[in-house]
């Protein structure tokens, strides 16, 4: 025999002195009395709606008497949980505004693309540039400074550091250019300025790391550039021995440097 599936109320399997609600599936926990029923033990009471013999239909009468089936009442409300109930609900949360989206950096390297060519000629004319400023600081001195031979001692120190500078200048408008070249590229370029500091090494150091700060590499010039500047330093070791040696062989003197 199967289960009543209309959900109503129906004699307790667990007390046939009381009713007890049916949802179609499952006993709830509602339950009322029954007048006049005699109390039914717990162990003779049946337990299924179905085993009271009314198949699929809920109890209406009992004893010949119309006994209607109560109406299923609403479940009990605690004074906790009615205070609970009519306790305001908590205002929604204010939705924390968001911040601003940082602005892209103003200036040329908002734009930069690390996959962009970061050579350019005029840094590899900056990379022989010590060859290019000894070969004019010699050119200067050697052909200009004789002019001056009939001025005073000082008057010839500052022409002779007046023609070492003057070669700088090209070396700085090879900078400006390069910069240039890399402004147009969407890079950030360093200022000329840095080739005050060690010329020219120092403007290829703060090139590099601007460019490595916008994810571009740049390391290929400067260390082409050191080893043009060993190579410098190495000639220039080599040329002051020979010379040195050709004056010990001749038994020239020069005052203030021991000679053999």
């Amino acid at each position: 025999m199967t289960d009543a599936p209309i959900a109503g109320w129906y004699p307790d399997p667990q007390d046939a002195a009381a009713w007890r609600w049916w949802d179609g599936a499952d006993w709830t926990s509602d339950v009322v009395t029954r007048p006049g029923a005699a109390k039914t033990p717990v162990d003779e009471a049946p337990r299924r709606p179905a085993d009271w013999g009314w198949d699929n239909t809920p109890v209406l009468a009992s004893a010949g008497a119309a006994v209607v089936a109560p109406e299923r009442t609403a479940p009990k409300v605690t004074p906790a949980k009615a205070a609970k109930a009519e306790k305001p609900a908590k205002p929604a949360k204010a939705e924390k505004p968001q911040r601003a989206a940082k602005p892209a950096t103003a200036g040329p390297a908002a734009g930069a693309d690390p996959t962009a060519s970061t050579s350019t000629a005029w840094i590899w004319i900056l990379v022989f540039s010590p060859i290019i400023y000894g070969v004019l600081a010699g050119a200067l001195l050697q052909y200009v400074l004789p002019l001056f031979t009939d001025e005073a001692a000082d008057t010839l120190l500052l022409v002779a550091i007046a023609l070492l500078v003057v070669p700088v200048v090209p070396l700085w408008i090879f900078a400006d250019l390069d910069g240039r070249a890399l402004r147009t590229r969407g890079f950030d370029a360093p200022s000329v300025l840095w080739m005050l500091l060690l010329p020219p090494l120092a403007y290829f150091v703060g090139r590099a790391v601007l460019l490595r700060r916008a994810g571009a590499s740049s390391l290929a010039p400067l260390i082409a550039l050191i080893v043009v500047l060993a190579l410098v330093a190495a000639a220039v070791v080599l040329l002051l021995s020979a010379i040195l040696a050709i004056l010990t062989s001749l038994g020239v003197t020069i005052p203030g440097l021991p000679l053999g």
